[in-house]
């Protein structure tokens, strides 16, 4: 079940959750993340979707991009602690970033198991067995810097989404 589909300048944005019986309290909420000095972004959000696991529900939670104008756009994965992002970087000096946690940090928090955990270049994926009755959160942050002006802005999207993902 495709929980939301968002369309950005930079990337369509799908999220899906399967199967859907369990998709509750699903927000969308911009969010203002305490950047450090010399950093900003133009607008940064967080959907969250909370899923109802009873012990051993299966569940799939797949993120997929689709960037806009494959040759506008340069795209790289990149990481942090707990953390999966997908940059994408314009010709003409723009700079975005989407991200959410990843499969083990969702493991720790939420006592599920991950049973197959998938990266590939614009799709993140993971399949987890509830050991516990669960209401796993899953969260995806987006931020966006036009025209950095130095490398500090440049690295604000990423900075962003990680300060915008609650623990």
């Amino acid at each position: 079940m495709s929980v939301f589909h968002r369309s950005f300048r930079f990337a369509d944005i799908r999220l899906s959750v399967e199967p859907d019986c369990g998709v509750s309290n699903h927000t969308l909420e911009r969010c203002d993340p305490a950047l450090p000095e010399g950093m900003r972004v133009d607008w940064c959000s967080l959907e969250t979707v909370a899923i109802d696991c009873a012990p051993g529900d299966r569940i799939i939670i797949a993120l997929s991009l689709q960037p806009a104008g494959a040759d506008e756009w340069e795209v790289s994965r990149e990481a942090g602690e707990y953390l999966d992002a997908i940059e994408f970087s314009s010709r003409q000096g723009t700079v975005a970033c989407v991200a959410m946690r990843s499969p083990e940090w969702m493991e720790d928090q939420y006592g599920l198991r991950v049973v197959e955990a998938n990266s590939e270049r614009l799709d993140l994926r993971a399949t987890y067995e509830a050991t516990v009755p669960a209401k796993p959160v899953v969260q995806i942050a987006i931020a966006e810097t036009g025209d950095p002006a130095s490398e500090s802005e440049n690295l604000s999207p990423w900075y962003a989404v990680d300060l915008a993902l609650k623990f």
